[in-house]
């Protein structure tokens, strides 16, 4: 997936299955290697087409659950991102779920100086375990996140972007484009079910006891 500059504007990919693969639960997994520059994002994630049906209820309207969302490397604040979103009565709602992005080479928390994974570089496998109870999120095989509370219970489909929002446009360096996010598989499992493989390559932090 490429986002490249034309006739001055700059065009940016995204590939869903809205209207043709809408399930609800199960495993999500995207072996992917992220772009390389600043002001763009790159995101494997997951929406549903009753997003705003009934605000306040992330069961009865499903939520976005942002799998993995990159924003490119030497990034302290912003690093990556994992989200669940529902529409509350005043707009959308983030849910308190927080990221552990220690384990997967992010900065640590508290220290200004701690070595920054580049998640360009590399492929990694990001994944989700999406069951009535809760959605638990991974990379190459560790838990990063876990929520609880906002759950869907509805169809959702998948979305994979390589996107540049107006807020990142002043962090793009349109001569470094194209720019390119590559995605080696999408698979969808369900929940009981064993995905294989689910590991890839493991940052050392990650064995770090939680």
């Amino acid at each position: 997936m490429n986002t490249f500059l034309k006739d001055g504007e700059i065009h940016c990919p995204i590939i869903d299955t809205r209207g043709k693969f809408e399930r609800t639960y199960g495993w999500y997994l995207a072996r992917m290697k992220m772009h390389r520059h600043a002001g763009l994002h790159s995101c494997f994630w997951v929406q549903t087409p009753t997003f705003a049906k009934v605000p306040g209820s992330p069961s009865q309207s499903g939520t976005e659950m942002d799998i993995m969302e990159w924003f490119g490397p030497n990034r302290r604040s912003g690093w990556a991102g994992m989200n669940v979103y529902f529409r509350g009565d005043k707009g959308s709602v983030r849910s308190p779920s927080i990221p552990q992005f220690h384990l997967m080479g992010g900065p640590v928390d508290g220290d200004p100086k701690s070595p920054l994974a580049d998640m360009s570089q590399d492929f990694h496998i990001y994944a989700m375990n999406w069951t009535p109870k809760a959605c638990v999120f991974y990379c190459d095989g560790i838990e990063i996140m876990r929520e609880t509370k906002a759950v869907s219970k509805v169809p959702e489909y998948i979305v994979l972007s390589l996107l540049c929002s107006n807020w990142e446009r002043p962090k793009l360096d349109v001569a470094k484009l194209p720019d390119t996010l590559q995605v080696d598989y999408v698979r969808v499992y369900a929940p009981d079910d064993e995905p294989l493989p689910l590991s890839g390559k493991i940052n050392p932090a990650a064995t770090k006891p939680r």
